[in-house]
């Protein structure tokens, strides 16, 4: 299938931050083909979830959808209380109802560059009730989950040269 009349929303270079805090601190998971995810806690309760490019070339990454508000992305928090109990989380944006254009997310990120995107703690949602700030403060761990597939579909189309597989941070919970 062609694409055509398709618009992408892309986020610029602009968007690529430079990460404030030791690149030690950061949850890294293992890197596949050219990128790897990690997370680590921030401020005002956040979590930050970090992408970073260690390839020798340029990734175009399929981060999610723009659906009218915010945007949502392909990301899973895996929450893991003390009794090993697994719960799937997602940010809130993934639960607005969507509404007229829906337009991919994507991402060209440079060789060895890093983007990240914080998530309020209490945005990450598991049950009407439950958030990641709650569990957090439970004694549960986290780790965040992101996949893009080969002909991932977009509009009727599909974006045929982004970056494919699945990546997965390392554990974290906050000191205690």
């Amino acid at each position: 299938m062609r694409i055509s009349g398709v618009v992408v929303v892309t986020v610029v270079a602009l968007a690529v931050v430079p990460c404030a805090f030791a690149a030690d601190s950061i949850a890294w998971g293992i890197a596949v083909n050219g990128l790897r995810l990690g997370v680590v806690f921030g401020a005002d309760p956040t979590i930050r979830v970090v992408f970073q490019n260690v390839s020798g070339q340029d990734q175009d990454v399929l981060l999610g959808y723009q659906n009218g508000r915010d945007p949502a992305y392909n990301l899973k928090f895996i929450a893991k209380g003390r009794d090993g109990k697994l719960r799937e989380g997602h940010e809130l944006a993934a639960f607005y109802p969507v509404e007229g254009l829906v337009q991919p997310v994507s991402l060209v990120l440079s060789s060895v560059r890093k983007y990240e995107i914080v998530f309020p703690l209490k945005n990450i949602i598991y049950s009407p009730t439950d958030t990641l700030e709650r569990l957090l403060k439970d004694g549960y761990s986290v780790r965040v989950f992101f996949e893009a597939g080969r002909g991932e579909p977009t509009m009727g189309g599909t974006l045929p040269h982004h970056w494919v597989g699945k990546l997965e941070s390392a554990e974290i919970s906050p000191a205690r």
